[in-house]
């Protein structure tokens, strides 16, 4: 069973700032002190003792204030994910770049539209050629459409067609060759 966490509420607070329209409560204690938590937390976003009451105040409204928009820039993200609908076809080629001390270039196919959210994807070949004045282990990377390396996998579409993976980000090819490096 896990132990509970319960927030810590000064036992000499002397007033109790809660917004209506956001969950958060800011405790003032003392004559300049002040702890205020958003959300369900039980670790204070701050505890600070102010330079003075004025300043508190001032504080404790500005907190509430980038509460605020940070919920409306939630509920603006959440819409324009909802409303978002993809406009790729089968065929269409992303690519994802990933890599610490050298550049791999991973190549994937669209293969089957899900829905105006999801797509099936597949892995699929690469052509490398070396690249004029860069070393000898440096190039650029295009694909080989049709030519499937691996499974089908379900990916869910994000605003701007882009597709989450394990190292970032996957995106729609555009047509250009792409930098790659490598190490023997």
């Amino acid at each position: 069973m896990k132990a509970q966490r319960t927030r810590w509420i000064p036992s000499t607070t002397t007033k109790t700032h809660e917004a209506p329209d956001i969950p958060a409560v800011v405790y003032w204690y003392g004559e300049k002190s002040a702890a205020g938590y958003g959300g369900r937390r039980t670790k204070p976003d701050f505890h600070y003792q102010f330079r003075s009451p004025e300043r508190r105040a001032e504080y404790t409204e500005e907190y509430f204030k980038g509460l605020r928009a940070l919920a409306d820039w939630k509920r603006e993200e959440k819409h324009k994910r909802d409303e978002f609908a993809h406009d790729l076809k089968v065929g269409d080629i992303f690519y994802e770049s990933w890599g610490y001390e050298q550049t791999n270039i991973t190549w994937y196919q669209v293969t089957r539209i899900v829905s105006d959210k999801s797509v099936e994807i597949r892995p699929i070949g690469r052509h490398i050629e070396s690249g004029e004045g860069l070393s000898s282990m440096a190039g650029y990377s295009t694909p080989i459409p049709d030519h499937f390396t691996g499974p089908p996998v379900i990916k869910r579409v994000q605003p701007g067609n882009y597709l989450s993976s394990k190292y970032g980000c996957t995106s729609l090819w555009d047509g250009k060759p792409k930098y790659c490096s490598w190490y023997h």
